[in-house]
């Protein structure tokens, strides 16, 4: 993005999040700081905010501030908060507005905070054990995917404008990026059963949970009977893995109380670090919980760079600041090293000029498409992160072709089904075609070489190391085809002190400051929905567009190298760090039919004492809460269920939900893409089809272009 100026002006975190990736990517983003200070939103965490930007304090209808506007390639907004003032939009500029819920549906234009909007999506509900309470996450979640949507956005409109002259919108709503998250939760609802939370369970494997050590706690996560008796001989006691109620996974799902005591015994006798490296000598995939605090120290994090400290000139601390999140080709992007006093730009920008964009001479000429028409992408990845990436790859224009082995993704077999068919697998990959191969085979190999040759793009989340193994690895492929960007999506990362280690969800969350930061009366918590795996996904979806922008431009095809570890990180440090100033606070309260949560003034003769609330709200329904609440001018939102938000007013209005039929005329609920752009908008447009069903079509092109050749 080196030439692009971006005007951030918008007070959303995720507003302040996506100028911070576009800044690491290349682009001067000019920061409009507010003349007086603010104790909110981003302004919560200005340091981290502020890092690598240009600051100009001025209010948005102060004469620099509207030239600087109409200076810009892309302006950051956040309407809902304040809204944008009148100036002079060059028509090739694009504006990005985050907001809560967009621009249509019965909530649009409510201000609500990250909290609020983890409620009416069901987020909450799906967070802490299932006996008690829903938890609100605490860091800013859904503004941090919402940033990454917002990102992914402008990098799809810049590549429109360099294709076309045009300027567009971008639209990202909170609400949107939050329903997106939900994979692992909607095929419950959509098969009519129950959705419950399950604490840092999973429903469908045991032991998979949290355990305390003499020291402080651990993850450990098993999916097989294998598994099971290795964890056995590792705590020595093989005979829990002869005892038949243990013995299958289905006897463990069932008497999982047992299971978790069994393990606890266990653990409780060791600490974190013993533990730990028992486990792993066996493969057993587990990880401590590492406190937030101690991210920076963390041996994965502190290897690859992730963060950097910085010395804050306002109040004299160092801060952890955006360092190597996204990896290229093995180098690191900017990193976010200076953090500039309030209005320290004033006198440079007052004076500076940006050059006008250019519109391409043949700019009549070009039809107006999709951002990634023309783009061939190849995957080979299952479960979430690499199909995640390229689902909204395709969704912006790119051909997709899904590589699955003979046995299919694994997702495939994931439960509830609808007429022998994964509703998981159907969410994670509409848009795409299934070519079945066995890389093990050298007749497969050789199709795959050959896709290879006349594709643009290639994303797997395999461990790292897999297709080196094959031979079919990033540097051979760069052979094949020296413009082909590899992306790589891995738990740890490629470049990583931990090679082949084990990396679900939960270690993730665990290993990444997550449950740390989540914990209910002393206990970590997981994010009800995988949160690593998703925010892992979208920075591939973002590395991507960020190579196929240097290709552009540079030449060069470049290799991609995430870390969940990382990324997973990245989102915690968006957390408030002057919550003691905050002018509000979130607090959950039962009703007389479930929860609801509201956003507390901190102090004045508005705020209502929370013990008073307690027992007010427990007279009322969540509806009937949040409107009374409301009606004193406090912000309250009812906690919904999964199956309440799928079914609500703002999800239809949203068409967030959408009914497609695959290639064959089967109709499947899919989910549609959070980004909104007015002039090429984003098109979920098929459902994915049977194992291989593409596979004739594409052996027959194949040897068209043999023949051709």
């Amino acid at each position: 993005m080196k030439g692009i100026r971006v005007v951030e002006v918008g007070d959303r975190i995720a507003v302040g999040a996506c100028g911070s990736l576009l800044t690491v990517m290349g682009a001067e983003v000019i920061l409009i700081e507010p003349k007086t200070d603010i104790r909110n939103h981003k302004w919560l965490n200005r340091a981290l905010v502020a890092a690598g930007k240009r600051s100009l304090r001025a209010d948005t209808s102060d004469d620099i501030a509207r030239a600087l506007m109409a200076s810009a390639d892309v302006v950051i907004a956040s309407s809902d908060l304040a809204a944008l003032p009148p100036y002079q939009r060059p028509p090739a500029q694009i504006v990005c507005d985050i907001t809560a819920y967009g621009t249509s549906g019965p909530l649009a234009g409510h201000p609500h905070p990250d909290a609020l909007v983890q409620a009416v999506t069901g987020l909450i509900d799906t967070t802490g054990e299932a006996h008690a309470a829903p938890t609100i996450i605490q860091f800013p979640i859904v503004e941090g995917i919402a940033a990454l949507f917002a990102v992914a956005g402008i990098q799809s409109a810049l590549r429109v404008r360099a294709q076309a002259g045009i300027g567009q919108n971008v639209e990202v709503a909170l609400y949107d990026c939050a329903f997106s998250t939900l994979t692992t939760f909607l095929p419950l609802h959509f098969a009519g059963a129950p959705v419950s939370r399950y604490g840092n369970g999973h429903v469908l494997a045991v032991p998979w949970n949290a355990y305390r050590a003499h020291d402080g706690w651990l993850i450990i996560c098993t999916t097989t009977d294998d598994q099971w008796a290795r964890l056995c001989g590792v705590m020595e006691s093989p005979e829990l893995a002869l005892e038949p109620r243990f013995r299958e996974l289905r006897g463990r799902v069932k008497h999982r109380v047992l299971v978790d005591a069994a393990i606890q015994a266990w653990v409780g006798h060791g600490t974190v670090a013993e533990c730990v490296k028992k486990l792993q000598s066996r493969d057993i995939a587990c990880g401590p919980i590492i406190a937030a605090e101690d991210l920076l120290h963390e041996p994965n994090i502190k290897h690859r760079g992730a963060f950097v400290l910085e010395r804050d000139p306002e109040s004299g601390h160092d801060i952890a600041v955006l360092g190597a999140v996204i990896r290229v080709t093995g180098h690191r992007l900017a990193e976010l090293t200076k953090i500039p006093i309030p209005d320290e730009d004033h006198w440079l920008l007052a004076r500076s000029n940006h050059p006008s964009f250019e519109a391409p001479s043949s700019r009549t000429e070009v039809r107006l498409a999709r951002p990634l028409a023309g783009i061939r992408v190849l995957e080979i990845g299952q479960f979430t992160t690499g199909p995640l990436a390229t689902r909204h790859l395709a969704a912006l224009g790119a051909e997709v072709i899904k590589i699955e082995p003979p046995t299919g993704d694994g997702a495939r077999a994931y439960v509830p089904q609808e007429n022998g068919e994964s509703y998981f697998f159907i969410l994670s990959n509409s848009d795409k075609r299934s070519l079945s191969l066995d890389l093990r085979k050298e007749r497969d190999r050789d199709i795959f070489k050959a896709l290879v040759v006349e594709s643009d793009v290639l994303i797997e989340n395999l461990k790292p190391g897999s297709l080196d193994r094959l031979g079919v690895g990033a540097k051979a492929l760069s052979e094949i085809n020296p413009r082909l960007i590899y992306c790589a999506v891995s738990g740890f990362g490629a470049d990583s002190i931990y090679p082949g280690r084990a990396a679900f969800d939960t270690v993730i969350q665990a290993m990444s400051g997550v449950m740390d930061l989540n914990r209910v009366n002393g206990i970590p918590q997981k994010t009800g929905v995988s949160m690593a795996d998703v925010v892992g996904g979208l920075f591939g979806l973002v590395g991507t567009l960020h190579a196929l922008a240097l290709r552009d431009t540079e030449g060069c095809a470049e290799q991609i190298d995430v870390s969940m570890q990382d990324t997973a990180a990245w989102i915690t440090q968006w957390r408030p760090r002057d919550a003691g100033t905050t002018t509000s606070e979130t607090k959950i309260f039962e009703c007389n039919d479930g929860y609801a949560v509201a956003a507390l003034p901190m102090a004045g003769s508005g705020r209502p004492s929370p013990n008073d609330l307690i027992s007010f709200s427990r007279q009322y329904s969540r509806a009937d809460f949040a409107k009374r609440l409301a009606d004193r001018g406090i912000m309250a939102a009812p906690v919904l269920s999964v199956g309440e938000a799928a079914d609500s007013q703002q999800t239809s209005a949203r068409s967030l939900l959408l009914h497609r039929t695959d290639r064959l005329g089967c109709s499947r609920i899919v989910l549609n893409c959070p980004i909104g752009l007015s002039a090429t908008p984003a098109r979920v447009e098929n459902s994915i089809g049977p194992l291989g069903e593409a596979n004739e079509q594409v052996k027959i092109r194949l040897r068209q272009l043999h023949a051709s050749s």
